[in-house]
């Protein structure tokens, strides 16, 4: 039997202001407030390389099945090259 496996590894990251619109549409429980924005800051010093990087600033969740397609899809993503 020969079995493989890819590993695949991307940071979803938008912009302070989607970010910020998209957590208001949480239940008030679940919002993060202007701890969003602590964690882009956080990912952007810690020195992640950009290639793992998908913006999704221009995508909503009727694209959602796109963004999951360019994810399975895309060897930029793939850990195992």
């Amino acid at each position: 039997m020969d079995l493989t496996q890819n590993v695949v590894y991307v940071v979803l990251m938008t912009d302070h202001e989607t970010l910020l619109k998209r957590d208001q549409l949480r239940i008030p429980e679940h919002q993060m407030g202007e701890r969003c924005l602590i964690l882009i800051q956080e990912f952007n010093e810690s020195g992640l390389n950009r290639k793992y990087l998908l913006d999704t600033d221009r995508k909503n969740v009727d694209e959602i099945s796109l963004v999951i397609d360019d994810i399975m899809n895309n060897k930029q993503y793939s850990l195992d090259d």
